[in-house]
Formats: C-alpha cells, structure tokens, sequence
C-alpha cells in the first residue's frame, strides 16, 4: 500500500485499533507510511493514531468528516487516500473528497455490533430509584441505530429527553429519527461535550 496511496484517514479509534491488528507490530508498518500525511477526525482518534501505530494525525481540530474534508483538500494528492472504516460508515467524508476530485480507497476493517448486554445495561439504568436520566448523549449514528429500538421497547419518553449528538453526522441522523435535538457538541472532546450539555 505504500507506494499505492498519497494518505491515510481515520475518522474513529476503532479503525486504528483494526489496522493495528493487521500489522501486528509497529515495526511491521510500512515505512512509506510514516512520511504519508494522516488525517484524523477528533484528538482521540489521533492520541490513538499516535500510540497504536507511531503516526501523527493532522486534522484533529476539525470535528467532523465535513471539516476535515475542508482540510485535507488543501492539497492536492496524485494517488487516493487510504480509508480504513467500519461496516455502518457513512459516505459523507468519501463521497465529499470525490466531489472535490480526491480519490478515497474504503477498506472495511471493522464490524460494529450492538453490545450483547445492551437492553440489561439500559434497563438497570431506566429502573434507577434515585433518579431517571435528563441527558442522553450520542456519539456516533450506530449508537442510536442500536439503542432507539431498545428505548422505545422499553418505553423510554425520548421526546422529553436532553438529547445531545456528537457531531453533524450524528446530529442528521437523530433529526432522521424524528427526534429533537437538544444540542450538539461541536468536537467530540471532554471540554465540549460539558459545554453542549449545559448550553
């Protein structure tokens, strides 16, 4: 892949976590990549980007697929960019770069799935005597995709819910669900999840 890409994007440490596995070791990566710019959404994902594969990311700041699409076509790039992703991945950050002429490879590295004890969790947390949630925050469209039919199963009053997204992306596809949005975190750290919390 080295000579074969002009870059590497990652928009979640799961896709990290995944490409780390397929090169086992550090050392096994290719050189070719540590001189290739590596674009990342979120300083999460590039604090992981930094101990999992010894890259350093570029466009953390942006806080978004959007953002960091306005970012990365800043340059101009002769070969794709390399994106490793998940299986539920929207085509918002590809589909955006081949719009501005930039070539994407996508690779599936990872498959998200619900967390097997998900309605337990949820229901242990609804049934909490001392009291009930006011926030319920998202961080990506899977977690509401496998958390909305669970919530109204156990019919939680949703619409009287803080709901609070992480992002755009998330944001979009909450309003799809027919859901209000309380506030949206403009990047996905600490400092600004508070802060769109308590607008």
């Amino acid at each position: 892949w080295g000579g074969t890409i002009s870059g590497l994007v990652f928009t979640s440490p799961r896709g990290v976590h995944a490409v780390k596995l397929c090169v086992k070791t550090v050392q096994n990566l290719s050189s070719k990549w540590q001189k290739l710019p590596t674009f990342v959404v979120g300083e999460g994902t590039a604090q992981v980007l930094q101990s999992q594969l010894g890259l350093e990311g570029q466009g953390q700041e942006a806080g978004s697929a959007t953002n960091l699409v306005e970012f990365i076509s800043r340059s101009s790039y002769a070969r794709p960019l390399l994106f490793p992703c998940g299986s539920l991945k929207r085509d918002t950050l590809p589909r955006q770069l081949t719009e501005k002429g930039i070539a994407v490879h996508m690779v599936t590295v990872y498959k998200t799935l619900p967390h097997p004890q998900l309605e337990s969790n949820l229901r242990c947390i609804i049934n909490f005597e001392e009291a009930f949630p006011e926030y319920i925050v998202y961080f990506s469209p899977s977690g509401l995709k496998f958390s909305l039919p669970t919530l109204e199963k156990l019919e939680v009053p949703l619409h009287h819910l803080k709901i609070v997204a992480i992002g755009p992306t998330t944001d979009s596809a909450i309003r799809e669900s027919q859901l209000p949005v309380w506030s949206i975190c403009s990047n996905p750290t600490p400092d600004d999840l508070v802060s769109a919390i308590l607008k």
